[in-house]
């Protein structure tokens, strides 16, 4: 009996759980096509799906209304695609744990004219950079607690 009571309260406590994180976690994508004045590096620092800062106010979403299960409210939030004349950048954080704030920080940076570098940290972690080649992908990952930042160079 006593068995049979703890298995219901683990399986109610695991079903609140994940309702609550696919509640918590959901994701918002903005997309940018930039041409020439894109700038050659940028960064964003990251906290939840917000931007707290930016590098430059091209990565910026404009203030969106969104539709919650609450009044309506405004939020910023990060651009997750950047398109630009030579290239592409991604950057976004999942993975997110909103109770002791561990997340995963992710920054793929895509140029077609030469060798390129993204990078990612998370927190007072260690920073995370990749490398790319002329058309090609480096993708630069980071996990830790805290606030997320992630980058771009073209050289």
């Amino acid at each position: 009996m006593m068995l049979k009571k703890k298995l219901v309260v683990f399986s109610t406590l695991l079903g609140l759980t994940g309702v609550l994180s696919s509640s918590i976690s959901s994701a918002h994508a903005a997309t940018i096509d930039i041409t020439d004045d894109m700038p050659s590096s940028g960064s964003v620092v990251i906290e939840g799906q917000k931007i707290k800062e930016s590098s430059s106010p091209l990565f910026v979403a404009p203030k969106k209304r969104i539709q919650t299960s609450t009044p309506w409210f405004t939020v910023s939030l990060a651009r997750d695609v950047v398109n630009m004349k030579n290239g592409r950048w991604v950057s976004y954080t999942d993975h997110n744990n909103y109770f002791n704030h561990y997340k995963w920080a992710h920054s793929n940076f895509y140029y077609t004219l030469g060798r390129h570098h993204s990078s990612a940290k998370v927190g007072s972690g260690k920073i995370r950079t990749a490398v790319g080649i002329e058309r090609g992908w480096s993708y630069a990952t980071a996990k830790g607690y805290g606030t997320a930042k992630t980058w771009y160079s073209e050289n």
